[in-house]
């Protein structure tokens, strides 16, 4: 039975990605570390404050271009449709590329504004080191990143797209590896947040580099013909840009709530209403409660591509099924893992960080691991709605909680700067529980049914016409 479980392909790629996102979780977490030792908690703290404004001004870019490709790639796989799976890495180079041009442009005169607002709000300057730059020049500097990044993305798109993903976890460490290298040599050159930026910089540009090596091996596998780069670069004018820009924003709506209720404005707000060290505390307490969630990528990750292939086989029942597995045994292996090294991050604190760490980070993770437990059952969320062309759905949730979520997170901040923005945090992780009243309707209304996964009228006609012949 054992040896049967072992040789399903989703158990494979699943346990690929995830001893991939374990290493990555231990790659954040030496940076963390060592960041804390070299730049001490204010000047890292200024650090996160400018990876948070520039990650909030690249939500702009991130509309949901990488997770759409990803499901056009599956299902072109599951038919064979060659020529849709160049086409769709090609629309994916091409939209990051104009995109990546377009961010530092914007960023350029939207990010001094928010700076200022901040430092009015706070009551306090922004801290900088020797180099005399503040959070808002380096948020600027990092608007670069996803033009170093392109290849990276295509490669991640295609590799994921195939469920190759013994290949994507070797991208995603060896990426991981160069830019905690790169980041704290930068710390240690400058002392400074400058420092960690470049190294940032310069470790999305190396990371594309290792990517695209990757890629000529996976090409070489045996496993589904992958296009070369010349024939992705070829078909950039059969790239559906205008077509697939749709199915991505509707996706991306979704990545963007979740990405700045979860990575950007928790930290904005601690900025602004408490100080820059708070912001390292609450961001050491999120990267140690995020280590057992980090396997939630794993199997999220593989669950979409695998989810999107039953699309031509349009069977409900196992889509039900493979679903609740999913849900339930990935839920409870994770929230147990929480529940069980929840006691230990006091001994942790004391003995891997400074002494003024100490206290914030035990109280922080306890906060927040009130939000944690129960959204580990929601590592199949996503797939469920984007599979099911209910994304709809998803989004009315997301739009429905970020007005108040920010507006609780505010309030609590005010009441208690140090630990409201982890409170409200907390809140936003219990709201999606929701979705699994809708999703119990659904497969209850939906039982004995075909599976029917809703596209853009465009690519579903052409679709067909390739199938035809």
């Amino acid at each position: 039975m054992i040896k049967r479980f072992l040789a399903n392909r989703f158990v494979r790629n699943s346990a690929a990605l995830q001893i991939g996102a374990v290493l990555n979780s231990a790659g954040g977490l030496t940076s963390l570390l060592l960041l804390a030792f070299l730049l001490g908690s204010k000047l890292q703290g200024e650090y996160y404050t400018a990876v948070a404004m520039y990650a909030g001004l690249g939500l702009l870019v991130n509309i949901g271009i990488l997770q759409g490709t990803v499901t056009q790639v599956a299902a072109a796989v599951a038919r064979g449709l060659d020529t849709k799976v160049t086409e769709w890495l090609a629309f994916l180079t091409k939209a990051y590329v104009i995109m990546g041009i377009a961010l530092p442009i914007i960023g350029w005169f939207a990010l001094p504004p928010i700076g200022k607002l901040m430092v009015q709000l706070s009551g306090q300057d922004f801290e900088t080191g020797a180099d005399g730059l503040s959070p808002t020049d380096l948020a600027w500097l990092l608007t670069f990143t996803p033009l170093l990044e392109v290849p990276r993305q295509m490669v991640t798109a295609a590799l994921q797209g195939t469920r190759r993903m013994k290949f994507l976890a070797q991208v995603e460490n060896g990426q991981e590896i160069v830019r905690v290298f790169c980041v704290c040599v930068g710390a240690l050159i400058t002392f400074s947040p400058l420092g960690p930026v470049l190294g940032l910089m310069a470790g999305s540009a190396i990371g594309s580099i290792i990517s695209l090596s990757i890629y000529g091996m996976a090409r070489m596998d045996g496993g589904y013909t992958l296009p070369t780069m010349r024939q992705v670069v070829s078909a950039f004018s059969a790239a559906p840009l205008m077509k697939g820009l749709p199915l991505c924003l509707r996706i991306g709506v979704l990545r963007n709530i979740d990405s700045f209720a979860f990575n950007v404005f928790p930290q904005l707000i601690v900025r602004t209403f408490a100080s820059p060290e708070w912001v390292t505390y609450f961001w050491a307490s999120h990267r140690i409660m995020n280590v057992p969630m980090m396997l939630m990528q794993g199997i999220s990750r593989t669950a979409l591509p695998a989810l999107s292939e039953l699309r031509g086989m349009k069977d409900m029942e196992m889509f039900r099924r493979q679903w609740l597995r999913v849900t339930l045994i990935s839920g409870g292996i994770i929230s147990s893992g929480i529940l069980i090294g929840l006691p230990l991050i006091p001994y942790l604190a004391r003995w891997a960080f400074p002494a003024d760490y100490h206290e914030p980070i035990p109280l922080l993770t306890k906060i927040l691991a009130v939000g944690f437990v129960p959204s580990a059952f929601c590592v199949a969320l996503d797939s469920f709605f984007i599979i099911t062309g209910r994304i709809k759905v998803l989004i009315l949730v997301g739009v429905t909680c970020l007005p108040l979520y920010v507006a609780v997170t505010i309030l609590l901040s005010r009441i208690d700067p140090t630990t409201g923005a982890a409170w409200g945090y907390t809140f936003a992780r219990i709201w999606p529980l929701l979705c699994f009243v809708y999703i119990a309707h659904y497969f209850r209304t939906h039982r004995g049914e075909g599976l029917v996964v809703a596209q853009p009228p465009e690519v579903a006609a052409e679709t067909t016409a390739e199938e035809r012949a």
